[in-house]
C-alpha cells in the first residue's frame, strides 16, 4: 500500500481522519500536493477538490503521477499552475486493519487506517506539476468555496 504526503515523515500517524492508503501509487501521489499551502490565502478557507486522474484506469496509476489536474469549487478564480514536491511512502499493510473511507468508499482506490503510528518500508521523493481551475460541477456538489 502507498501513502502520499507533502511532508517528510519519520513515522506515519493516523490522526482523527485516519491515514489514507492506496494500492495505487498514482492515487497516493495526488496527496503529495500541499493543498492548503498552495491554495489558501487566509486562515479561514473552505474548498473541495476533485482530481481528473482519480478516474484513470488502474493500469495508468501503477506509478507516481507527474501531472495532476485539479478541479475546485471556488468561483471567480483564475486557472493556476505550479510544481510541488512530496513523498510516496510504501507500507506493508499485511497486518493492518484497513477500512473504507466513509465519505467516499472505494477500496480499490483508497482505504483508511486507524491505529498506532506505523513505519514505512520505503520512501520516494516526487515532483508533481499541477493545474487547478474552477469547476461548476464541484460548486453544484459542494457549494461555493473560498481560498
Amino acid at each position: 500500500m502507498y501513502h502520499g504526503s507533502p511532508k517528510r515523515l519519520t513515522k506515519l500517524s493516523s490522526g482523527k481522519r485516519g491515514l489514507f492508503l492506496s494500492p495505487l501509487k498514482g492515487i497516493a501521489s495526488i496527496f503529495a500536493i500541499d493543498e492548503v499551502k498552495e491554495f489558501s490565502k487566509s486562515k479561514t478557507f473552505s474548498f473541495n477538490m476533485n482530481y481528473d486522474e482519480w478516474t484513470l484506469p488502474d493500469s495508468k496509476l501503477k506509478n507516481s503521477l507527474k501531472n495532476i489536474h485539479i478541479r475546485h469549487n471556488v468561483p471567480n478564480t483564475k486557472k493556476i499552475s505550479g510544481t510541488s514536491t512530496g513523498y510516496i511512502y510504501t507500507i506493508d499493510a499485511t497486518n493492518l486493519k484497513l477500512e473504507d473511507f466513509k465519505d467516499n468508499p472505494n477500496s480499490k482506490r483508497e482505504l483508511v487506517y486507524f491505529g498506532p503510528k506505523i513505519d514505512y518500508v520505503s520512501i520516494e521523493k516526487i515532483k508533481i506539476n499541477w493545474t487547478a481551475e474552477y469547476s461548476k460541477d464541484q460548486e453544484n456538489k459542494y457549494g461555493c468555496g473560498r481560498f
